[in-house]
């Protein structure tokens, strides 16, 4: 009897302990709950409903500007490509009175410019949506002679063509770049496209350093071709050892070779005759 009231009380303080669980786990849910995309978003399209769910997140790393509930995001437009599973940020969103396509992926004071690049100066297909490059220009000066010269730097790539969506499994050969830039980057280009060939020169998004180069001309070209650096210059081959002597024998010495004279003279020395009375 007493084993049976015991096995009772134990099971009404278990069920008890598993209700304030859950009713502890409810209540911390309601604050981790934020939305999220379940396919990969392009950016300038709006959010439908099929593209977006709620999902628990832990509410000590929930991200500034997430939202809780979908409707909120749905028919917002992407100012960024959202891969599926990551959290709808405000920041990655245009405002709500934004219209669908490239206007709406544009910061605000910067304008969308293109142009056109070949296989070449489109790094052999390799620039895509969200890219960094650099812009140059190439031609004759005043005076004829040709350079080239880096005009833009840390250029952010809007659009590939047509295409605001980045896949960076199929690279392919673009003939038109759409690009950020500022009103005054806009006049540069524009003037530096009138001047000669523009090219792209691809760069990596983290390094935002300045190159400072004061550019290339032909001079330079013809100077630098035949130096080779550093440590591709074959060294001086070392001068080869002399045999060791062998025990006992002295090395030999380096006798300098004597100077033969230019014109030398033959001294003829003749006898008396009478080599005996010498004596």
């Amino acid at each position: 009897m007493r084993s049976s009231v015991l096995i009772i009380l134990a099971a009404f303080l278990g069920l008890v302990a598993a209700g304030l669980v859950y009713l502890r786990l409810g209540s911390a849910d309601e604050g981790r709950v934020i939305v999220v995309a379940t396919t990969e978003i392009e950016a300038g399209g709006a959010i439908t409903a099929g593209q977006v769910k709620t999902m628990p997140w832990d509410s000590s790393a929930v991200p500034d500007g997430a939202f809780k509930d979908p409707k909120l995001v749905i028919g917002r437009i992407a100012r960024a490509p959202i891969a599926a599973g990551l959290p709808i940020l405000e920041s990655s969103l245009a405002k709500p009175d934004a219209k669908s396509g490239l206007t709406s992926v544009i910061n605000e004071g910067w304008r969308a410019i293109s142009v056109e690049a070949d296989e070449v100066s489109g790094v052999a297909g390799f620039i895509m949506p969200g890219s960094y490059v650099d812009v140059l220009v190439s031609g004759k000066d005043m005076s004829g002679a040709s350079f080239s010269k880096i005009v833009l730097e840390y250029v952010r790539v809007l659009a590939v063509e047509q295409d605001t969506k980045a896949d960076p499994e199929q690279p392919r050969v673009v003939r038109a770049v759409t690009l950020e830039l500022s009103p005054e980057q806009s006049e540069r280009l524009d003037l530096a496209r009138s001047v000669g060939k523009l090219s792209l020169a691809l760069r990596n998004q983290f390094d935002k350093q300045s190159s400072a180069s004061r550019g290339a001309r032909l001079n330079d070209l013809m100077e630098g071709a035949g130096d080779l650096p550093a440590e591709t210059q074959q060294p001086t081959a070392p001068a080869a050892p002399q045999a060791a002597a062998a025990p006992g024998v002295s090395p030999a010495r380096n006798v300098p070779a004597r100077p033969v004279r230019a014109n030398p003279q033959v001294e003829e020395i003749r006898g008396t005759g009478n080599m005996a009375g010498a004596y």
